[in-house]
């Protein structure tokens, strides 16, 4: 366990400390907030879902999310639905334009769709605080071993 308790303290120290250390090396590890894209319901091939420049959207969702090391640690803004086009570009929607696509579309409840994937919602929240919770249980049992030996000694 001890070992394990190490690692993990070593990996996050790497990633949330170490972060000059690893520019220096090139190694570029994703601290800060970044906007999420994804893609929930196409819409039809029509001249009405496409933009000024001839880009064609969809319908997607947007949030942003703060990460440390890959893991999405909180989220920053709720998700909303948008016109997906890509992961970098989208149009934006009132609240009139999506009761429109729903019902020219016939999707019931559209606001339904508008939710972050499991990962970014939970998933990493649940990983940082497992990681947390090791690193606190390792820190806590490493003084209770240390005064178990010293009863041992004595006696």
């Amino acid at each position: 366990m001890k070992k394990v308790f190490t690692i993990l303290t070593l990996v996050t120290l790497f990633c949330v400390a170490g972060i000059h250390e690893a520019e220096a090396a090139r190694i570029r590890i994703p601290v800060g907030s970044y906007q999420k894209m994804s893609k929930v319901r196409d819409l039809p091939q029509e001249e009405y879902y496409q933009t000024t420049d001839d880009e064609h959207f969809d319908l997607g969702v947007k949030y942003t999310v703060y990460q440390i090391c890959w893991i999405p640690v909180w989220t920053e803004s709720a998700p909303e639905l948008v016109g997906y086009i890509n992961n970098d570009y989208y149009v934006s929607f009132d609240e009139e334009d999506i009761e429109l696509l729903a019902e020219m579309n016939e999707i019931p409840n559209i606001q339904k769709l508008a939710k972050m994937p499991f990962w970014d919602a939970w998933g990493g929240k649940l990983i940082f605080i497992v990681i947390i919770g090791i690193i606190l249980y390792g820190s806590f049992s490493k003084s209770g071993d240390d005064d178990d030996e010293v009863t041992e000694k004595a006696a």
